[in-house]
């Protein structure tokens, strides 16, 4: 029980209150609360205090205070008691009023039904990321236990501890929940994660993707002759590109079959798992190609309300951090993309190459408004990729934006 003791006082025809709260942090109270409120002789230049209004909807007694110096009198929060904000207005004959600041908040730990976003496809062993959740709809002051099944959950904000993932964390109204879950060990298998709060949950789907073999089979082209190792490289490391980082392997070592770049399909039979390799072991040799996990819808929404300069709002997505394709990192780098966004509502500033090029791994979506501004907009991004090595593999996704202002 969160029992609270207050002191009042008259002061240079003041009426000043001592632990009372304030407006923008009220003291927390529920059902079986007893609030306490004592006129102190030593703080006080005399007279009584009046402390009101007491609602038969809050309180088990309706009677307001008066307290002569040295007097104490309790109210107690009754069972069932009407949730919301409440002030208290101490009062004394010729003296500016003085007030204590109250939330009173029930038991219902049902917050409203959340989101996790869509299913999600991810390489083996990989950790993802669900969509953030915020609790809503339930009451203040109330602890719930948000539980994660078949991965963690952690607070976004709050203490170290509680920002550290773990099968279950102590929430609140308005905490925001981050959740995530190691993908499946094997290819084209799947597990579902559910994050349960007071009985409100929602569950997605982690899969993997189909094995490589199931990939469309881009193939090396050389059954006999000369192979130089470029080729090899090209097929399956991808291209160097300095810009991000990324720099190919050039080893044979790199090149062993169903290791990062080269995956275990009839193609590659000739192609060693361990041991003694050799270019000759790649005529006839193949990759794999296909989509390993989709780009996640993206929102944001920002206050405008609080000032008169320029607000400015954006979402951005990277290729091989929000979305990938595969058979192994080398197909990232032989991959070239574009963009075409379509704008539903309102409009953006789009920052993305609009033809296909190995550099466009990116896009950002920006907008910029002033203070005081209410405005929407919203629509979908769709990126056409296809595989630098053999330019007819072609495919596209799409995926939801929305970049929201609220003002006043």
């Amino acid at each position: 029980m969160a029992n609270r003791s207050v002191t009042v006082a008259v002061e240079q025809d003041q009426v000043t209150v001592l632990n009372g709260g304030s407006f923008s942090n009220r003291l927390t109270m529920t059902a079986g609360d007893v609030l306490t409120v004592f006129h102190s002789a030593i703080l006080s230049d005399g007279g009584t205090i009046s402390v009101s209004p007491f609602s038969s909807a809050v309180w088990t007694s309706t009677a307001n205070m008066s307290l002569a110096e040295g007097a104490t009198q309790t109210r107690t929060v009754k069972v069932g008691a009407s949730t919301g904000t409440i002030n208290l207005t101490c009062s004394e004959t010729g003296s500016s009023n003085g007030f204590i600041f109250l939330q009173i908040t029930g038991s219902d730990p049902i917050p409203d039904q959340f989101d996790l976003g869509p299913d999600k496809t991810a390489n083996p062993s990989e950790v993802t990321y669900f969509s953030p959740v915020t609790l809503t709809g339930m009451d203040a002051g109330v602890n719930v236990t948000a539980t994660a099944t078949n991965g963690e959950v952690a607070l976004q904000s709050g203490t170290t501890a509680e920002r550290t993932f773990a099968a279950s964390k102590v929430a609140q109204l308005g905490d925001t929940l981050l959740t995530r879950a190691t993908a499946p060990t094997g290819y084209s298998q799947s597990k579902t994660f559910t994050l349960s709060v007071s009985g409100v949950s929602d569950s997605v789907v982690l899969s993997t993707p189909t094995d490589p073999s199931s990939g469309t089979q881009i193939n090396l082209g050389i059954t006999s002759g000369a192979i130089s190792m470029d080729n090899l490289l090209d097929l399956f490391m991808g291209q160097s590109q300095g810009f991000w980082g990324y720099t190919r392997p050039t080893d044979m070592g790199s090149l062993y079959k169903n290791g990062t770049y080269v995956p275990n399909i009839s193609a590659n039979s000739s192609v060693p798992t361990s041991g003694a390799i050799s270019i000759g072991n790649f005529y006839g040799a193949a990759t794999s190609y296909y989509l390993i996990s989709a780009p996640e819808n993206k929102f944001v929404f920002t206050d405008t309300s609080t000032g008169s300069g320029s607000y400015y709002a954006s979402l951005y997505w990277e290729f091989g951090v929000d979305w990938d394709v595969g058979y192994g990192i080398g197909q990232r780098y032989n991959t070239e993309i574009y963009y075409v966004v379509n704008q539903t509502v309102g409009s953006v500033t789009v920052s993305a190459g609009s033809s296909y090029s190995i550099n466009n791994l990116s896009i950002l979506l920006s907008k910029t408004v002033s203070g005081q501004t209410e405005e929407f907009n919203s629509g979908t991004v769709t990126a056409y990729f296809r595989s630098l090595v053999d330019n007819t593999v072609t495919s596209s996704v799409t995926f939801n934006y929305a970049i929201n202002f609220f003002g006043p």
